[in-house]
């Protein structure tokens, strides 16, 4: 991999000094999980080291991150920096819990503003029933301000 050493101790620190604040600030304000499931496990492995890991491999240039993991975290030059990385299967079944803090990172602390990256939700909202779409009517806004406009 060539990532200098001092570049990655960089980039650790600065997710690790967000993910305090994330777990402190940010955490108690979101929803609660919806699944039934509790964990059984505690993994070995923190927050913010799975988010360095994720972002090395964005960094790496690797098209597959199975292969990333497995060469260059578990057998390979991340080995020791990563000692308690869990197999490729635990660490894809624990990578949904740094989605949300991924995203903040990176609109908060990065690239957000730099390259305007947004993400939503594409849930379809509907609005009526389909079978009166065609009937459904929505006023301008010009037209409702000219209404409420004083004379």
């Amino acid at each position: 991999m060539l990532l200098n050493e001092y570049k990655l101790i960089e980039i650790f620190c600065s997710v690790d000094d967000f993910c305090k604040l994330y777990e402190e600030k940010l955490l108690p304000h979101l929803l609660p999980s919806t699944s039934t499931k509790k964990p059984v496990n505690k993994p070995s492995i923190s927050l913010s080291e799975m988010m360095v890991i994720e972002l090395l491999y964005h960094l790496s240039g690797h098209k597959c991150f199975q292969y990333y993991y497995e060469m260059e975290v578990l057998k390979g030059s991340l080995r020791r920096y990563f000692p308690k990385a869990p197999s490729y299967n635990r660490f894809v079944e624990l990578k949904s819990r740094i989605l949300m803090a991924l995203i903040a990172y990176l609109h908060l602390c990065r690239i957000g503003l730099m390259l305007q990256i947004y993400y939503a939700d594409s849930i379809v909202l509907s609005v009526c029933h389909n079978r009166r779409i065609y009937q459904h009517r929505v006023e301008c806004l010009q037209t409702v301000h000219a209404a409420v406009k004083p004379a």
